[in-house]
């Protein structure tokens, strides 16, 4: 049954290619040293893995609890992510897109999430803040497709040399090699 389930998923899945732009209209010099690290999703998610009750995530969201998970995650993402990339000779810029927290403290959340980023850095490395409005329509592909229209806009002359797309909630574990 689970094999018959993937090959659904399989060929329900078609690559368009002819949806795909032939030519990019972000020009990149082949000697660019900049990434784009685009984080989506939910900051301040807490540990909500495997709650299984329709809402029940919401619990979890933004707690103090959550506060310091967030901290850990973003942490990593500095320590095995980022930081390897600088010292590579890469300059890093960072865009952060999450619906955020409905909370009093919300503003200021979103302020020491950029302070986790920015983190032992010579530089700001956060140069874009979406906060995404949660509608009924959104999914898991809105804010990182907020998140998208920010890098076209703020598009560097030398383009990026990769662009990598990342979940606020996803630890990495070792570094980038």
């Amino acid at each position: 049954m689970r094999v018959l389930l993937l090959l659904a998923y399989a060929t329900a899945f078609q690559f368009r290619e002819d949806r795909c732009e032939p030519e990019t209209s972000l020009p990149t010099a082949k000697d660019s040293r900049r990434v784009a690290f685009i984080l989506r999703g939910d900051a301040y998610r807490g540990l909500s893995y495997g709650s299984t009750v329709r809402g029940s995530k919401v619990a979890f969201t933004c707690t103090p609890f959550a506060h310091r998970v967030q901290r850990a995650i973003s942490a990593s993402h500095v320590d095995y992510m980022i930081a390897p990339l600088e010292a590579a000779g890469f300059r890093v810029d960072v865009f952060l897109a999450t619906y955020g927290c409905k909370t009093p403290d919300a503003p200021a959340l979103l302020k020491k999430l950029e302070g986790f980023y920015n983190r032992n850095a010579t530089r700001p490395r956060v140069v874009h803040v979406d906060v995404v409005p949660r509608t009924i329509q959104a999914t898991q592909a809105t804010p990182a497709n907020v998140a998208m229209k920010a890098l076209r806009k703020l598009w560097p002359p030398g383009g990026y040399r990769s662009v990598l797309l990342w979940r606020f909630d996803l630890v990495a574990t070792a570094p980038m090699g």
